[in-house]
């Protein structure tokens, strides 16, 4: 899990605390599209509200099938310069760069055709 905050009782992390302006906004661009694109893992009845600005986000997790966070995680990232863990960040350009080097494979593709 990556991304939820505390609700002042307990260890979670508070988002005001990672706020970290000279991370580069290249990076936070590439790890909040990340974010925007994860699978729906849970849905809620209420939406959640950006705990530095106030601005409604959402009300799903999302996942990528190994981490889960809260659907405005992009928008603390891209609008706060909230930066989430190294280990975090370091999986997303990992995925990244996987999809980079993939070799596409169309021999299949281009056989399908749209009549059968």
């Amino acid at each position: 899990m990556v991304g939820y905050w505390s609700n002042g009782d307990d260890n979670w992390p508070r988002p005001e605390e990672m706020i970290d302006v000279a991370w580069s906004i290249g990076e936070r661009t590439v790890v909040a599209d990340y974010l925007s694109r994860g699978l729906i893992a849970r849905v809620y009845l209420g939406k959640a509200v950006c705990r530095i600005c106030g601005e409604v986000l959402g009300c799903m997790d999302l996942s990528d099938g190994c981490y889960m966070w809260p659907q405005g995680l992009e928008h603390y990232v891209l609008e706060h310069a909230v930066r989430l863990p190294v280990w975090f960040v370091d999986h997303v350009l990992l995925q990244q760069q996987s999809f980079e080097d993939a070799q596409v494979c169309d021999t299949q593709w281009s056989r399908v055709r749209a009549d059968k």
